[in-house]
């Protein structure tokens, strides 16, 4: 989980109130862990890395570390919002760190998602048990780091302000043309490329 938009609290804060700040919402983010398992691997920055024994404590970590953040400010009235990446896999762990790929997957997750979001790959997804699944929407493809082949991304619908978002539906059996980078929208007879 990542902070979004330190640098901006950083400039309209000031240095000592924005760390201050960045710290204290850390903090209530390692608060949560134990109620789902988790466990701090460590600090970096404005972000925290987190370890789940499973996808399904991983999502509910998730959701509530994005519904206590959203309603938090700063003294100053700033808003924090997080960005959340999580993947499922084996790690490599030495003195209570963690490496490997499923560390890079997470990461690049992270640093894709928007403030507010919670990505997570169809590895991941896979396996959240039927209760969660209906939480989770394909988002788009993507070739994550360390893979060779492209991985579906889904978002977790955390909140129900979010419930209205549209469902792309990445498991249907039709094959769209090869296209490098473009949108393309077809509505009956009619196609655009965007």
């Amino acid at each position: 989980a990542d902070i979004s938009e330190s640098s901006r609290l950083y400039n309209q804060l000031g240095d000592i109130e924005a760390r201050s700040a960045i710290t204290a919402c850390l903090g209530q983010l390692a608060s949560i862990l134990p109620r789902f398992e988790g466990r701090l691997v460590k600090t970096l920055g404005d972000a925290i890395m987190c370890v789940f024994p499973d996808p399904a404590n991983a999502v509910n970590a998730a959701t509530e570390m994005q519904s206590l953040v959203t309603n938090d400010t700063t003294r100053e009235g700033q808003p924090m919002r997080l960005h959340i990446g999580l993947h499922a896999g084996p790690v490599l762990l030495e003195d209570g760190d963690v490496f490997g790929d499923t560390v890079n997957a997470a990461a690049f997750l992270t640093n894709v998602a928007m403030a507010e979001q919670i990505l997570l790959s169809d590895v991941t997804e896979k396996d959240l048990p039927p209760f969660l699944k209906p939480f989770v929407r394909p988002l788009f493809r993507a070739t994550l780091k360390g893979s060779s082949g492209e991985s579906s991304i889904y978002q977790v619908v955390w909140s129900t302000d979010n419930m209205d978002l549209t469902d792309i539906n990445l498991r249907a059996t039709r094959v769209l043309p090869a296209d490098a980078g473009s949108l393309i929208v077809v509505l009956d007879d009619k196609r655009a490329r965007v």
